[in-house]
């Protein structure tokens, strides 16, 4: 964890290569990395940020699920949920925006997590199509199918790609929370125990934002999602 009065003088950075000077003072873990972009064209991109400590985060969790056996084969799994998840979201950040700065310059492969479910060159190949609803039909062949179907519904409705994240943390939390039955003396009891505070952090926000919006009652109550 990082003790809270290193947060605290980081956020006061005027900037953010003031930000990263400061976490490499504090040397924190992943400060290394990001160090690296110093005095680089891609210093300001936040999506070169996010990249650099995306590809520590996997990087890092790679080294640590090393061996065999029920729980690192649980944790490898989840793991691979997280890439795919982070590898969606970027494929569709990139194909929405591809003239944006953030992506102005780098090719979608620049971004990819190796891992997941969907090879680097799949998505690479997907990142060709013209249409959105063809990406999710072709990515929706894997396990999310429904998920991402859903998820498609929602987004032709708003234009919001958040829909997809959203019905894929859904996927992960449900399946998380059946772990506990799956592996009941092993890692799955405390993954899954996360998983269901994690459902209901989001009921609450969710009742909350309804409240606030004026949602009928009723409408808000459909709405809570029930991962089991």
């Amino acid at each position: 964890m990082i003790p809270e009065q290193y947060t605290t003088r980081i956020a006061q950075a005027k900037n953010i290569q003031d930000a990263i000077d400061r976490m490499s003072v504090y040397q924190l873990e992943f400060a290394p990395n990001l160090l690296s972009l110093k005095g680089s064209d891609r210093f300001a991109s936040s999506a070169e940020l996010e990249r650099v400590l995306e590809f520590w985060y996997f990087s890092k969790i790679e080294q640590i699920l090393k061996g065999s056996g029920e729980n690192i084969d649980l944790l490898r799994k989840a793991n691979v949920i997280e890439i795919d998840i982070t590898n969606i979201n970027t494929l569709l950040r990139y194909f929405d925006a591809p003239d944006s700065p953030e992506t102005a310059g780098s090719t979608i492969e620049h971004f990819l997590i190796e891992g997941g479910s969907y090879s680097p060159k799949y998505l690479i190949n997907l990142s060709h199509t013209n249409l959105i609803s063809d990406v999710i039909k072709k990515l929706a062949g894997k396990k999310y199918q429904s998920y991402l179907m859903e998820a498609l519904n929602c987004y032709q409705e708003t234009q919001l790609l958040s829909e997809f994240e959203n019905q894929l943390r859904i996927y992960a939390l449900r399946w998380l929370s059946l772990l506990p039955k799956l592996s009941p003396f092993g890692v799955g009891v405390p993954m899954g125990y996360v998983a269901l505070k994690k459902s209901e952090i989001r009921n609450i926000r969710w009742i909350a934002k309804g409240i606030l919006s004026g949602f009928e009652p009723k409408f808000i109550i459909e709405n809570i999602e029930r991962i089991q």
